[in-house]
């Protein structure tokens, strides 16, 4: 049995005191031990004050995972290193940006999600969120093993915001919650996005390779393939939004401004297996619009739209949101508010499928939600976008808690 001294309580203290300043709910945990010093089950509705923080004898520390703690989850691999080691392989941006404590059995990863998440009990571990906990630095196991972190995070910029797909997750039992919901009123416009669920995309073509000797600046020529693959239509008339979309991309992976030609030839290679698909076969409209494009993009693809979202996520969600509404309700309302924010006096854009690709939910439910948001007279529609026309519909938040 490890003996714990005043000081380590100290250390312990501290490193809570810490956890607490990032917005996390913390427990104390009995000293030799992974069990909670006392009933926990408040932790998970209120996060502990730094003044009963400073009053803990335990030597143990736990962070609570979910919503309390802003959305906080853990990836917990405990099949040593064989399933980290995986995750690493497939995500390997990811791996350098997430904060990991080694454990006793494995690995923690701890990231964002957006209200709502559930446990995921998995093969090599689990996924910790809502009503769960991880013990953290400098905690002991009753093994001996000091928690400790390899990939520390100190709070400067927001922990990166993921989906069940950045760690190779789905989750079988995930419903669209507004699958048997009363429709919006009928005095309520309906969103031109989606009207209807989309109609399955045919199968397109994806590029397995390409020349990226004369393009500089961009981390791997992997990067620059998934960026094209992402943006490559489905349909007719969606090249305005997809060129648009893959501008951000390459702003994201490549760290320095690109001249005409490297955009070139980036370009040609989605023309390749876009101009099939495409309803303006015109190579140079097509060339126009994505170096025009590259010049209008200010921002990495999510980049902007993450950082807002992190910031909906730290603030109480809209106190005019019905008290029994689904998580995800609540943050889509917060998010909607932070963009009015953002816009200042104009309207904010906001597309079902961005929404929920956010959220991880099915577009038909953003729209669903925002339906009720404008019903509720919360929100304005103040213009509508199209399905598949490269625009989004465009909102102002008229609720009073601006």
């Amino acid at each position: 049995i490890v003996r714990m001294t005043d000081p380590y309580v100290n250390k312990t203290i501290t490193a809570a005191l810490h956890y607490e300043s990032l917005g996390w709910s913390v427990m104390p945990i009995r000293t030799n031990s992974k069990e909670p010093a006392s009933k926990w089950k408040g932790y998970q509705k209120q996060r502990a004050t730094s003044n009963q923080i400073r009053k803990w004898k335990s030597a143990n520390v736990a962070i609570v995972t979910g919503d309390v703690s802003g959305g906080l989850v853990v990836r917990d691999f405990d099949d040593g290193d064989n399933g980290y080691l995986r995750w690493c392989k497939n995500h390997p941006e990811l791996a350098k940006q997430l904060p990991v404590v080694k454990t006793s059995r494995g690995w923690h990863v701890y990231a964002m999600m957006a209200p709502g998440q559930r446990r995921i009990t998995l093969a090599d571990g689990e996924l910790r969120a809502n009503g769960d906990y991880v013990v953290a630095p400098p905690s002991i196991h009753p093994s001996g093993h000091v928690y400790k972190w390899e990939i520390p995070f100190n709070g400067d910029g927001d922990l990166p915001i993921v989906r069940l797909a950045d760690f190779d997750l789905s989750d079988p039992q995930k419903k669209d919650p507004s699958a048997a919901a009363t429709p919006p009123p009928s005095n309520v416009i309906e969103p031109a996005e989606p009207a209807e669920p989309a109609e399955p995309a045919e199968t397109v073509e994806t590029v397995e390779t390409v020349d990226a000797s004369g393009v500089s600046g961009c981390h791997s020529v992997a990067t620059i393939i998934a960026a094209i693959n992402a943006t490559i239509p489905t349909r007719p008339g969606e090249r305005e939004r997809k060129l648009f979309e893959l501008a951000r991309r390459i702003r994201g992976v490549c760290g320095e401004a690109l001249d005409p030609d490297e955009l070139i030839l980036i370009f040609d290679q989605w023309w390749i297996h876009a101009e099939p698909i495409v309803a303006t076969k015109d190579y140079a409209l097509g060339l126009a619009a994505f170096i025009r494009a590259y010049g209008n993009a200010k921002t990495a693809h999510g980049e902007k739209m993450k950082t807002i979202l992190a910031q909906a996520m730290r603030s109480p969600s809209p106190q005019w949101v019905p008290k029994n509404s689904d998580a995800k309700t609540k943050a889509l309302a917060a998010l909607c508010r932070e963009l009015q924010r953002a816009n200042g006096s104009e309207p904010f854009y906001l597309s079902s499928q961005t929404a929920a690709e956010l959220f991880d939910i099915p577009a038909m439910t953003v729209w669903r939600w925002m339906g009720l948001f404008e019903a509720l007279k919360k929100i304005v529609a103040v213009e509508r976008g199209k399905r598949g026309g490269g625009k989004a519909t465009r909102y102002r938040y008229v609720a009073s808690d601006l």
